[in-house]
């Protein structure tokens, strides 16, 4: 299942975020509010439990919700086996529906995650994304 993975997030302004996941021809772009929670935050700790060696226990299935009012997406990440996840990208507005579907190799994804950080450092000011940044990149050089 070799893919091409590519992961963008940005500050865009004081409270809002916006990027997009492309796995191979599959885009999704999104923008998220920082209202409630930092959805980046709660994105890498979602990546993160998925990780046999980061996570004291690891889950093969995890969501979180990233919200862009009035619409919230839930994602949904299922480890398939050790190397491959299926990620799902649910919206909430009026009615549920399904915005992004793909697989793609776990460690793929955990690449383009650092690539995206690693050229964005503003990103990585706060505590927790930094430690948990500094270990996906230890993880991945392993």
């Amino acid at each position: 299942m070799p893919n091409d993975v590519e992961f963008q997030y940005a500050l865009t302004d004081t409270g809002w975020a916006s990027g997009f996941i492309r796995i191979d021809q599959t885009r999704f772009e999104f923008v998220c509010s920082y209202l409630f929670h930092n959805p980046l935050e709660e994105f890498l700790k979602a990546v993160y439990q998925l990780l046999p060696g980061l996570a004291a226990f690891p889950r093969k299935e995890i969501h979180f919700t990233m919200l862009d009012e009035p619409v919230e997406y839930t994602w949904e990440f299922n480890r398939l086996d050790q190397p491959h996840v299926a990620i799902r990208v649910f919206e909430k507005g009026y009615d549920v529906k399904t915005v992004f579907e793909e697989k793609c190799d776990l460690n793929d994804l955990v690449g383009a995650i650092i690539q995206c950080m690693m050229r964005n450092p503003e990103l990585r000011k706060n505590e927790v994304i930094e430690r948990m940044y500094q270990e996906l990149k230890e993880y991945v050089n392993h």
